[in-house]
């Protein structure tokens, strides 16, 4: 059995948006993790294992205090009603074979007919609950399980939730929630888009989501889009008069950037995967980083060096988070209640999911 679906609910956005994807990845050799997944993939593993009931400490090699906290938030976030983690599902009204996928957790309420599907995300880019492909799917193959007569039940309650600790500037927590009527819509798009993607001439359509497109380098057709892109920026329009006009184009520019950024992420891997095999790449070449100073001497070697000249080379005590006073139970709830706060940031610009696709769409 092979570790992931060949249409992985994690790539379904993908497929969606563009079916003809994975024909063109087919063709890209495989790429190695990046540092960045490394650590999303042992933070997941940290909050997982605590939401199974699992004590993990920072001093556990990889673990970080950071991602303790971050396990914290997943818990809490489960809290309610019992979750099933990390056990897999089968989607084969999407596909009979081909999707299917292991949820971070899903959850289901008889009495209320309420189905939650949760995604925990330990990185810092955002992940947007409205429209996830990937819990649309968990969600679809889960109700199959614990619910088969779902589709003839308008009642039903789908909450499709993203746990992302690391991103301020949202909730950390936040959900989206369909009724059945708007789940069978869902489905129907999956269904179609697998469907276009098994066919002989699936459709190469160039979007937001080629960002993370395995293909972004290799396909003509974003490039075209992005050459569309570097020509749109250079051209000598009038200044914008209103809002609406301001919208419309900052949304423009916005997803420009997007398709330009992923263009150079996909060029960047492709050239170092040359310099290494020994090729000239022109204008560019591999240079060895240095890492941060780090002390070779045990802390007590340091410190007593510090001390011969009458100062310390040790950092001032610090209190631990409020999260993790609650976790070690330090003090009372209501304490900690009283002694904490989530500051407010500064408010941001900010898009809006539903208004930007009816602007697409319109």
């Amino acid at each position: 059995m092979t570790a992931h679906a060949e249409y992985a609910p994690s790539s379904l956005y993908l497929t969606v948006n563009c079916p003809g994807w994975k024909k063109q990845s087919a063709l890209m050799p495989a790429q190695a993790p990046t540092e960045a997944i490394i650590e999303g993939e042992a933070g997941h593993a940290v909050a997982a294992a605590m939401a199974m009931g699992q004590i993990v400490t920072d001093d556990a090699e990889g673990v970080t205090e950071e991602m303790i906290d971050g396990g914290h938030v997943w818990v809490e976030a489960l809290e309610g009603y019992p979750a099933h983690i990390e056990q897999r599902v089968n989607m084969p009204s999407i596909h009979p074979t081909k999707v299917w996928g292991t949820p971070d957790a899903r959850q289901w309420a008889i009495e209320t007919k309420t189905h939650r599907a949760a995604d925990y995300k330990y990185g810092h880019e955002f992940v947007d609950e409205f429209e996830n492909w990937q819990l649309l799917a968990y969600t679809v193959g889960s109700l199959d399980e614990v619910y088969p007569v779902w589709r003839d039940d308008p009642g039903v309650t789908a909450q499709m939730t993203i746990v992302q600790p690391r991103f301020y500037n949202a909730a950390p927590v936040r959900t989206w929630q369909i009724m059945t009527a708007g789940l069978l819509h869902y489905e129907a798009r999956m269904r179609n888009a697998v469907a276009e993607a098994e066919g002989p001439n699936p459709r190469i359509i160039s979007g937001t989501h080629c960002t993370h497109c395995p293909a972004r380098a290799t396909c003509s057709t974003f490039a075209k889009t992005v050459m569309h892109a570097i020509d749109f920026t250079g051209r000598p329009d009038p200044m914008v008069a209103d809002a609406d006009q301001v919208g419309k184009e900052l949304v423009l520019v916005q997803e420009f950037i997007k398709r330009l950024e992923a263009r150079e992420t996909g060029l960047s891997a492709m050239a170092e995967g040359m310099i290494k095999a020994g090729k000239r790449v022109p204008f560019y070449s591999m240079k060895q980083s240095e890492g941060r100073v780090a002390w070779t001497m045990p802390v007590e070697v340091v410190e007593m060096s510090a001390n011969m000249v009458g100062k310390s080379a040790l950092k001032p005590p610090a209190l631990v988070t409020p999260t993790q006073a609650k976790d070690r139970k330090l003090l009372d709830s209501r304490v900690i209640a009283a002694y904490s706060d989530r500051p407010k940031g500064a408010f941001k610009l900010t898009r809006d999911a539903t208004a930007a696709r009816k602007f697409n769409n319109g």
